[in-house]
């Protein structure tokens, strides 16, 4: 019976070690399996900020192509109505000089 007893203690042992082993294994796999979790997650977070910050950068490229359009075509817009307006008292420039200098000739005497 000892024989028996020493068989089953040796394989009790035997189970043990096993069962260690595996719970060893079980641990290694699940810190190499937290740390690819968060390989993958520091990862996946920095290309969405790229990816955010391209985006961004791209909007906002855009937006002052836009405004500079709209800009030019605001200056233009009011360069041909500043030569509009010129033009259209072009005329009244003159008469007002010749009654400007009508003026401060009869104010000093000298008409």
């Amino acid at each position: 019976m000892s024989s028996l007893s020493e068989n089953l203690a040796q394989e009790i042992r035997q189970c043990e070690e096993a069962a260690q082993r595996m719970l060893a294994d079980a641990r290694a796999e699940a810190s190499r399996l937290v740390a690819e979790a968060k390989a993958e997650s520091s990862r996946s977070v920095k290309e969405s900020w790229q990816r955010f910050y391209r985006e961004h950068r791209d909007r906002i490229a855009k937006a002052e192509r836009e405004a500079d359009l709209a800009a030019q075509g605001l200056l233009e817009k009011g360069r041909r109505e500043a030569e509009a307006y010129f033009e259209s008292r072009k005329g009244s420039v003159q008469a007002v000089v010749s009654w400007v200098v009508e003026e401060v000739m009869r104010s000093h005497g000298l008409g």
